[in-house]
């Protein structure tokens, strides 16, 4: 009996370390800071999203591509990361994050850009982006010209229209900057 009475303390004083443990890493991640009883186990490409993990425990933040916060989300170990709590123009058609991959100029003048996402969960994998005279190029939030843009610069994209031929996906650009 005495023997039940001490592993149920053991047990109770554990319970409430990490339970101590976890709202300080919680308050202190919810404050802006890193937490203090945790390791970071998982970075998520998609922008500044960090995944922490305690002991039994597991702290998601998320952040935007540009770096604004986003939230956080708490659980135990098995806490997976929630696509649906991503940067809200991640999700949206007539928006992508990517990498130029192709550039070309047709007789005309007008430039199609193939352009591949390098964001988990994106909406599209790849797009090929025309990109009308009218479109606004911004660098630095400066306006450039078209001829500026080059294979391997990192881009984002707002789509005017979006078609679907197949599993190829077009759109014409309305805006476009480089990143």
């Amino acid at each position: 009996m005495k023997k039940v009475l001490v592993d149920f303390i053991v047990i109770l004083i554990l319970i409430l370390v990490i339970m101590f443990m976890y709202s300080h890493d919680l308050k202190n991640v919810r404050g802006g800071k890193a937490p203090t009883f945790c390791f970071s186990t998982e970075a998520i490409p998609e922008g500044g999203t960090i995944a922490y993990t305690g002991l039994g425990y597991k702290i998601i933040v998320y952040q935007s591509v540009e770096g604004w916060y986003e939230g956080v989300e708490s659980g135990t170990i098995f806490l997976k990361y929630n696509v649906l709590k991503v940067n809200q123009w991640l999700r949206d058609p007539k928006k992508m994050l990517g990498v130029i991959e192709k550039v070309a100029i047709d007789l005309d003048g007008v430039y199609t850009l193939t352009i591949k996402s390098n964001i988990p969960y994106s909406y599209y994998d790849e797009v090929d982006v025309t990109l009308p005279g009218s479109v606004i190029t911004l660098k630095d939030n400066k306006r450039i010209e078209l001829n500026q843009l080059k294979v391997g610069d990192g881009v984002q994209v707002d789509f005017e229209t979006v078609d679907f031929f197949g599993k190829r996906v077009t759109a014409v650009a309305g805006a476009i900057s480089i990143i």
